[in-house]
């Protein structure tokens, strides 16, 4: 009984984390592109696409949704703050360490985050950049030191690699085609702060996809 109560609560989770992913897609790409219409539809159209196409993540017992939740977090803070002048990375840095560390596959939003930082403004990225290195590693050799050698090993499970299973997953973005082929037209049309994003987060988390198909 406790055992189905704790995986309806983890359902429930999943729910709530969608919506916060479609309200941190609203602040993203308000920051990114400015205006209200847009971002409710990118906001809309990923609840649309999440609930129809991918139910076995949303409202069920997987970690997935959250840890996007967590990282995107991190990343609507990082934007908004750019937007507004602030300099300090540190923070939304830090909260996709602790994202990376409820899932760690979810490696698109740091890495792009990390690159967009060094290429705008280096001298003063760097720090920020370090003390999340610093953060990870200390909350990794922590683990290690809790949970011992088994911890390592789960981390890095040997996975099973096959052409046809990429193949087969392809499909997957059959759903995300029109909205692949409206931000095409934008970003070769743009030479706005947000496609210059999207032109490098875009490409990096598809690559992360794929390789992890």
């Amino acid at each position: 009984m406790q055992r189905g109560s704790r995986s309806e609560g983890r359902r429930q989770h999943s729910l709530v984390a969608l919506i916060a992913v479609s309200v941190e897609i609203f602040v993203c790409v308000r920051a990114l592109a400015g205006g209200i219409f847009g971002p409710a539809i990118g906001a809309l159209w990923y609840v649309a696409i999440m609930s129809h196409n991918f139910t076995n993540y949303v409202g069920a017992n997987d970690p997935q949704l959250a840890g996007e939740a967590i990282m995107g977090g991190g990343l609507a803070w990082l934007l908004t703050s750019e937007r507004s002048g602030v300099r300090s990375a540190l923070g939304p840095l830090l909260v996709m360490v602790i994202g990376g560390f409820w899932k760690h596959s979810m490696i698109a939003i740091p890495l792009t985050a990390v690159i967009w930082l060094l290429a705008r403004r280096r001298a003063s990225a760097i720090p920020a950049v370090v003390a999340s290195v610093i953060a990870a590693t200390a909350g990794l050799a922590l683990c290690g030191a809790i949970f011992g050698s088994d911890f390592f090993r789960n981390l890095f499970t040997a996975r099973d690699y096959d052409i046809a299973h990429l193949i087969g997953n392809l499909g997957h973005l059959q759903w995300s085609a029109l909205a692949a082929l409206i931000w095409l037209c934008w970003v070769f049309t743009s030479s706005t702060d947000g496609a210059r994003f999207t032109a490098l987060h875009v490409p990096i988390a598809l690559a992360s996809c794929i390789v992890q198909w």
